[in-house]
């Protein structure tokens, strides 16, 4: 059994990246290998980069957080979280380490804190550096060699120009980078950057390839405007923006919006473009091709219900999963994830809202894999919209439920759905 660091990795900083937003938290994400295929079960190691990921978010109060992946000289994938900011400190940075399965193998003078542990899913070795003054570095290296990939190639965009209009001036050098690793030649601009400027730059550098990113609620008007350009004729525009972000939703005709980060594959995607003879094919989704099968659990104490969710499951392209109860659901997500799930909120005994939160607790635990939750429920009221969100559901859906807001919050919230045809 194999799977892909990189795409891996990718998937975790998705699902955490609407956390990082909702804390004002700047983020850049950079992977050093494009392509890092490794021995071993992807379920583990999604489940214990996503415990990672949320808790270092509870050892920064403001700042930046910047999530790098890459390889050690002996072929282990390794993964470091970088805090600059404003960090935790006193009983809250104590609970912190603890859910890290750190503990402090050595303090130094002042504020400085190095910590040592191991992962209790994947047995990866941890290291923490915390400077409450500072922010803190998180060390990890997962105990899964790395395989050889033969006759395997990726497409290269042999010097054709990409713009990249920057989330926030940190994450320039990564957006760069990580397009320069396919060959691309990278003009970045930051987010304020005015757009008579780029306007210009048209005469003298037309992009084949123009990224904006997005990481706020509403697509900004020089974002749009930039979008709008008159680029040439084949000109391809992305968006990049937080998974569940409405913007998903606005964007107009002749863009394609992506989740931030951008995976590997999809950046071969996109450079695929530039070489006319290259078999795309070849291209297999690396997480699509672990797991075939979407599932979407269906949790409902009503039958009739069930049926129809059901039917609305499989015309969307999913394999449907079906629970009784809250109870039950925790159950099924914690014998195998689904990829996404469908909560009633009212049930007798274990509710939707009871439910949603022993199945975040179990993720940020890294016992359940990460997975949207959509609360539905006919007390459309702002009191059971508002619980709802508050216990750790995505969204919440009024009933009766129809298959294009159902399918419309799937894509906005998980990107890869089965069929994403605009019912």
């Amino acid at each position: 059994m194999t799977f892909d660091f990189a795409e891996c990795l990718t998937h975790s900083a998705r699902m955490v990246a609407p956390r990082i937003v909702a804390q004002q938290l700047a983020c850049t994400f950079d992977l050093e290998v494009v392509r890092l295929r490794v021995h071993g079960d992807a379920d583990p190691v999604v489940r214990c980069l996503h415990r990672l990921l949320l808790g270092v978010l509870d050892l920064l109060d403001a700042g930046l957080v910047s999530v790098l992946g890459s390889v050690d000289d002996k072929g282990f994938p390794t993964l470091r979280i970088t805090g600059a900011g404003a960090a935790a400190r006193g009983d809250r940075l104590d609970r912190a380490l603890r859910a890290l399965s750190v503990h402090t193998s050595m303090t130094s003078q002042g504020t400085l804190r190095i910590c040592a542990g191991n992962c209790p899913i994947t047995a990866a070795t941890l290291r923490l550096v915390h400077d409450e003054s500072e922010g803190f570095v998180l060390d990890a290296r997962l105990p899964f060699q790395a395989i050889a990939v033969r006759n395997v190639r990726l497409p290269n965009a042999q010097g054709a120009v990409a713009w990249a209009r920057r989330p926030q001036e940190p994450a320039g050098d990564s957006v760069r980078r990580r397009l320069e690793r396919f060959g691309w030649r990278v003009l970045t601009c930051g987010p304020q950057s005015p757009i008579a400027s780029s306007r210009s730059r048209l005469l003298t550098e037309p992009p084949a390839l123009v990224i904006a990113y997005e990481m706020t609620a509403s697509l900004s008007a020089l974002t749009t405007e930039w979008l709008d350009l008159p680029y040439p004729a084949g000109t391809t525009r992305v968006l990049c923006t937080p998974l569940g972000n409405p913007i998903f939703e606005q964007v107009p005709v002749g863009w394609r919006v992506l989740a931030f980060p951008l995976s590997p594959w999809e950046i071969a995607l996109l450079t695929a473009a530039q070489e006319p003879a290259f078999d795309v094919d070849t291209l297999s989704d690396p997480l699509r091709d672990a797991q075939p099968v979407r599932k979407l659990l269906i949790v409902d104490d009503n039958p009739v219900n069930q049926a129809v969710m059901s039917a609305m499951a499989e015309a969307m392209g999913y394999e449907p999963v079906q629970a009784d109860d809250g109870l039950q659901a925790v159950r099924i997500c914690e014998q195998e994830a689904p990829a996404a799930v469908l909560m009633d909120v009212n049930m007798p005994g274990m509710d939707g809202i009871q439910a949603t939160r022993r199945i975040r607790d179990g993720q940020r635990a890294g016992r359940i894999a990460p997975f949207p939750i959509l609360g539905a429920s006919a007390d459309a009221t702002d009191a059971n919209r508002i619980a709802s969100l508050a216990a750790g559901m995505d969204t919440f859906l009024a009933k009766p439920l129809l298959i294009q807001d159902v399918a419309a919050q799937l894509r906005r919230l998980c990107l890869d759905s089965p069929h994403q045809a605009p019912w």
